[in-house]
């Protein structure tokens, strides 16, 4: 947990608990820790619903812990499940899960129970995969997001390690039929590791090499927010622009990292496009032209004026396609639009609320903004990243834009209460930098 500070006085911790043996031993660590710092930890376990036991299990975990005076929620993953790509989209709700309850808790750091095999088992799934340097670091010890600290303490602990000191303290544990199975890429793997540790490929070996491969990752990515903090600027309405000089004169590696971070930020990904598209993408750059990679529009710019003949600049938006369909709001509700916006509904009367869908904006948007309030086309905003846009729409038509905002009726009373009881901000799933958590 040093390797993890600074920690606010009395720290409160949230604690993924699956309430498999690792998970339950990482429960157990970290509530001794917090309790030494006169602090506490929050225990969550989310229920997602795909197999017959998982309620019940959520619900012996929580006895589990109320005998131990540890406090437990349960998070169910409600509505229908998919039937492809199951793993990865259980993984993307559970955390999401996790995230919102940490938010609503006022909680800063998230403890999740990954250990030494899991570091390994990632390093071979990522080589299979034809992973680069970066890959092979596998899973980061701690992770910013912009809500919460994602913290592993565990990854250099060997998970028998971890089975004994629950034996020591008697505290039984849950065992997944899943993690026995072969099904899957990592369950393959996973039975094909004794015979690796066998031939001198140990599992501490592996989670040693990508602990060196993170440090210069780790590197890598502080040259990266250097030159994003040098020529990017970020704009409230989700797109960027960029000093072709971070892509010209820059060598070319960290080149690639500049755009490979701007695709994630302004395209709403949490991972960046391959990179071979990004190369292709840094050589048409480099070559004066454009390009559309990560969801995104790169489009050179003539230099600003007074700013020189070399001063070109790249402006980086959301492509105007494959955006979220029109979903209606709920009051005292919060979601996170295609990726890139946090829209959250305050108080406001159902009934009014009703008949609003919260959408893109079209170019029929786009020119009732600007018929209504030519400011709009005169803005910091272009239309290129305008037509990305979230808007909120009813029977009438466009309704407001927030991130401009502009509202049908302003200053009038045809303003909608509804469309003032919607703030929409500019929240990426991937921030611009790897850094930016504070402590106060």
């Amino acid at each position: 947990m040093a390797a993890a500070n600074p920690f606010e006085m009395r720290p409160f911790l949230a604690v993924a608990v699956s309430g498999g043996a690792d998970s339950m031993a990482l429960c157990l660590l970290a509530h001794a820790w917090a309790a030494a710092r006169e602090g506490r930890i929050l225990a969550l376990t989310v229920d997602h619903g795909l197999r017959p036991a998982s309620a019940a299990e959520a619900d012996c975990v929580g006895r589990w812990l109320s005998e131990r005076e540890i406090e437990h929620e349960i998070l169910r993953w409600s509505g229908e499940k998919p039937r492809t790509g199951v793993a990865a989209k259980a993984r993307q709700a559970r955390y999401r899960l996790l995230f919102e309850r940490c938010r609503a808790r006022g909680i800063l750091h998230l403890l999740v129970g990954h250990q030494l095999q899991d570091q390994a088992e990632t390093v071979l799934m990522r080589a299979a995969r034809g992973s680069g340097g970066h890959g092979l670091a596998a899973m980061a010890p701690m992770v910013e997001t912009d809500c919460v600290r994602v913290i592993r303490p565990l990854l250099a602990v060997p998970p028998l390690r971890l089975r004994a000191h629950l034996m020591t303290r008697a505290q039984p544990w849950i065992e997944d039929p899943s993690n026995r199975g072969t099904a899957s890429g990592r369950g393959r793997i996973r039975a094909e590791l004794p015979a690796m540790t066998a031939a001198g490929r140990s599992p501490e070996a592996m989670a040693a090499a990508a602990a060196g491969r993170a440090a210069e990752r780790a590197r890598d990515e502080a040259a990266v927010a250097t030159l994003l903090a040098k020529h990017c600027r970020l704009h409230p309405a989700g797109f960027a622009t960029l000093d072709a000089a971070a892509v010209t004169d820059a060598p070319p590696g960290l080149a690639t990292g500049v755009l490979a971070r701007l695709a994630a930020t302004v395209g709403g990904k949490a991972f960046p496009p391959a990179a071979a598209a990004l190369e292709r993408l840094r050589s048409d750059l480099a070559a004066n032209a454009s390009g559309a990679v990560g969801r995104c529009t790169w489009k050179r710019l003539p230099p600003a004026p007074g700013e020189g003949c070399g001063a070109a600049r790249i402006l980086v938006c959301r492509e105007a396609r494959h955006l979220p369909a029109p979903r209606p709001l709920e009051p005292l509700s919060e979601l996170v639009w295609d990726g890139r916006f946090r829209v959250r509904v305050g108080r406001v009367d159902a009934d009014a609320l009703s008949a609003v869908l919260l959408s893109a904006m079209s170019e029929a948007d786009w020119r009732e903004a600007i018929r209504t309030d030519p400011t709009v086309r005169s803005g910091d905003v272009p239309r290129r990243a305008a037509l990305a846009l979230p808007v909120l729409r009813d029977a009438r038509g466009l309704l407001a834009v927030p991130t401009l905002r502009w509202f049908r009726g302003a200053g009038t009373s045809e303003t909608s209460p509804a469309a003032r009881a919607v703030a929409v901000a500019f929240r990426p799933l991937r921030g611009l930098s790897g850094t930016g958590y504070f402590l106060a």
